[in-house]
């Protein structure tokens, strides 16, 4: 785990344990070999074993931790499926809280000064590989995530606006 920006010396209590996660599964584990929700729910299972290890093995009882995580916790964030996962398994005790961030649908908006939605009108928020099947019905204003194919370019010729924040832009990890 890397903490961006740094903090300075002394400032973060206790200790910081890196931990990666586990490389994406390939092949079986869902419903279909190989189909994405299998993989996902294989790799799910393997960061509950991950987390619940470092829950069991470092944290002391009664004890209090921390999970600094990438993302939206209201959006595509499976960490909360793992915390759940780890509490159904009946092995580990424990209670949780969620703290939010800026989410990056926010700083998207707010990056570029715009508003998500027209007066009176929803918005979805989708994946870009939902994009690549075809326009949300309904909708006049999509916001895009994982779009590591760049699915919106398919919709280059068509009367919209595209904002978006590319990779470099963003603070890099390592």
């Amino acid at each position: 785990m890397r903490v961006w920006p740094p903090p300075s010396p002394g400032t973060l209590p206790g200790r910081a344990l890196p931990a990666r996660p586990p490389a994406p599964p390939r092949g079986g584990g869902g419903p279909r070999p190989g189909s994405r929700p299998g993989r996902a729910r294989l790799r799910g299972r393997r960061r509950a074993d991950l987390l619940g290890a470092l829950i069991r093995d470092e944290l002391p009882d009664g004890g209090c931790g921390a999970f600094l995580v990438w993302g939206d916790p209201a959006l595509y964030d499976s960490t909360l499926a793992v915390v759940e996962d780890i509490l159904a398994r009946g092995e580990i005790a424990l209670e949780y809280a969620v703290v939010a961030g800026v989410s990056s649908v926010a700083a998207l908006a707010a990056r570029h000064r715009v508003a998500l939605n027209r007066v009176g009108r929803p918005f979805v928020v989708t994946t870009g590989r939902y994009l690549a099947e075809g326009w949300p019905s309904g909708v006049d204003d999509v916001v895009v995530m994982v779009d590591a194919q760049c699915a919106f370019a398919r919709y280059a010729a068509e009367d919209i606006t595209i904002y978006w924040v590319p990779t470099s832009a963003r603070p890099t990890r390592s």
